[in-house]
């Protein structure tokens, strides 16, 4: 089951520094365009879980206020060889909202820790990566203190 880290608990702990984390923790960050995301290098994927509407917005934009030629408009552009990389943006898109959904990533932003002994922690609320960290960091140390 997932730890809730609560974060305004953890903000008067002694920071840690990001390079301390060990290479077998995996940081996944899930966020949408209003939280850009700060220090995203340090997180091995990021997730923007508002990718598909962006994208829809996009693509509908290109298209008539008539629905018939819409429908035509959008067969076409659909056949177009440089709309089939969009199409891969698009199920990228789409994969991002299942990792989220399927890792029980309730708010944005998030910074998901995957640790192989200490399994799946979240800071929500934090779109600084290196600060999400510390937070997470400390947290380890406060439970090895508790132990």
């Amino acid at each position: 089951m997932f730890t809730r880290i609560a974060i305004l608990s953890l903000l008067f702990s002694p920071p840690i520094f990001a390079e301390q984390i060990p290479p077998e923790v995996r940081i996944s960050v899930f966020s949408t365009a209003a939280y850009p995301i700060q220090n995203a290098q340090l997180a091995h994927a990021v997730h923007y879980l508002d990718g598909v509407e962006q994208w829809e917005a996009h693509f509908s934009q290109t298209l008539s206020s008539n629905p018939a030629q819409a429908e035509h408009q959008a067969k076409s552009l659909l056949e177009a060889a440089e709309t089939q990389n969009q199409l891969r943006e698009l199920y990228k898109t789409y994969q991002s909202v299942i990792v989220g959904w399927q890792n029980g990533i309730r708010k944005i932003p998030a910074v998901l820790f995957e640790h192989p002994l200490v399994g799946k922690s979240v800071v929500y609320g934090e779109n600084d990566v290196k600060k999400a960290i510390s937070y997470w960091e400390n947290w380890l140390e406060q439970q090895k203190r508790e132990e």
